[in-house]
């Protein structure tokens, strides 16, 4: 019995495999960008939905793709650029705050007009993580978790398609890209350095991540890889630059893993929900836009670079984009774990807070 049970297994995830490289493979050829992440989650959500069939995907994958992106994010972390970061603190403070208000004020509306509650409005519009939002909203009575999952899927959707493109097609983003010598830099240098360099950092990055389990951070496979690379390339240990079809395979990994996640309950409201947020995700990434130029202002670096800073897609969506294009990696993620932080820290238990004490005030009013 347990013999067939591993067999049948194995033949689920290499049908999910197929379909994945499949998806990859057409929007490689179509010249989709981040075409082997986007293919496999759009082809096994596509499978899924049309033939209700089962398929497997293991959550070790998941994390080893996250663990490739935090790696190659960490690697670009060096002395100058931290100085540059913690220069930008205000601003991304400033930016963060903006796009946390705008967030709550959509979610708010979205929920009037669509008859939903509006704690589950504000978590569904909080660019927080699917995962986060959905798992807050489970601890809270009043949110309905089907609707905050649908909103932040459509939120993450319209963003890991529609930021990349305007960005890799230079839609709106015409400015050329001189912010990342450093990763040039540090291309060409590891050309040179052995396999010995290889392994003392995959010991480092399962230490790495073991430790950001242990410490429960979020994303810790992503973060652990990230941080203990980013520390050692500070103290000037060098880091050999991965080769691109690990990069493929992180984001197949990642991609799967997305695509199989997204199984949505819906409601009588789905059409007016879905409108309403989807445009109110494209309202998001129009103000990230805005707030991009206006760093790219302040500050030297690239519009392209800070757009993907301030985009409401997650390190990973947008570390991606960020290496097909050249960008510079370290001022992207900052911004991005600075809001990361900023939301799963400060506005997260602030919410929970909130949302509890207004409960409680009803049913006594009640």
């Amino acid at each position: 019995m347990l013999e067939r049970s591993v067999r049948n297994k194995i033949f689920l995830l290499l049908r999910t495999t197929l379909l994945a490289l499949i998806g990859g493979a057409i929007f490689t050829f179509i010249h989709i960008p981040l075409s082997w992440m986007l293919g496999p989650l759009v082809s096994t959500i596509l499978w899924s939905k049309l033939t209700e069939r089962t398929l497997y995907w293991p959550s070790y994958l998941n994390k080893i793709g996250l663990a490739i992106i935090g790696y190659s994010i960490g690697i670009s972390f060096t002395y100058p650029i931290l100085q540059q970061i913690v220069l930008q603190l205000p601003m991304m403070l400033l930016t963060t705050g903006t796009m946390v208000l705008f967030s709550i004020l959509m979610g708010y509306v979205i929920a009037k007009c669509s008859e939903a509650h509006m704690f589950s409005g504000i978590l569904g519009s909080i660019p927080g993580g699917l995962i986060q939002m959905v798992a807050l909203s489970h601890e809270l009575k009043e949110t309905n978790e089907a609707i905050v999952t649908l909103m932040q899927t459509i939120r993450l959707m319209s963003v890991i398609f529609i930021v990349p493109f305007l960005v890799v097609n230079r839609i709106l983003v015409h400015s050329n890209v001189n912010d990342s010598m450093d990763l040039t830099m540090i291309s060409i240098h590891n050309l040179q350095l052995s396999w010995i360099h290889y392994a003392i950092y995959f010991v480092i990055v399962v230490i790495g991540c073991w430790g950001a389990v242990k410490l429960n951070l979020p994303i810790p496979f992503l973060l652990g890889s990230m941080l203990v690379t980013a520390l050692l390339v500070l103290v000037n240990f060098q880091a050999p630059q991965l080769p691109k079809w690990m990069t493929y395979l992180a984001q197949l990994f990642i991609g799967t893993t997305m695509g199989l996640s997204m199984n949505l309950k819906f409601n009588k409201n789905l059409g007016l929900l879905v409108l309403l947020t989807g445009l109110s995700s494209i309202g998001l990434i129009v103000l990230s836009f805005l707030a991009g130029k206006f760093i790219s202002f302040i500050y030297p670096v690239s519009l392209i670079t800070a757009f993907l800073s301030t985009a409401p897609g997650g390190i990973a969506e947008m570390g991606v984009t960020a290496m097909e294009v050249h960008a510079n990696l370290s001022v992207i993620s900052a911004y991005q774990l600075f809001r990361l932080f900023f939301i799963l820290f400060i506005i997260t238990p602030f919410l929970k807070w909130w949302f509890q004490r207004r409960s409680l005030h009803e049913a006594n009013k009640g």
